[in-house]
């Protein structure tokens, strides 16, 4: 199975999604009382699973794709680690 990956930011682009109210905090502090709730701020939980959750939901609304098998978490620090083991990466010549 093939997968594309793209920026958070252009799956929000469209104003044509429906509307998801967010959570009052996030309205009042950051978002504002009528802009709809998008995935690029679905990590609004500090509960990962209800984190995960929402993800879900506002990648479906964004991207119509409903076949997800999963939600997965990097920190900088998993990283870090990583980069520990492997050694240096590099991609299009930038390392």
């Amino acid at each position: 199975m093939e997968r594309q990956f793209q920026d958070v930011f252009q799956l929000d682009l469209p104003w044509t999604y429906p509307f998801i109210r967010p959570p009052q905090e996030l309205a009042d502090y950051l978002l504002g009382p009528k802009q709809s709730w998008q995935l690029a701020d679905a990590n609004w939980s500090p509960d990962f699973p209800t984190s995960a959750e929402e993800a879900v939901r506002l990648y479906a609304n964004e991207s119509g794709d409903t076949n997800i098998d999963g939600v997965l978490a990097i920190t900088t620090y998993t990283i870090d680690e990583l980069l520990q083991v492997t050694g240096p990466v590099t991609v299009r010549s930038t390392t």
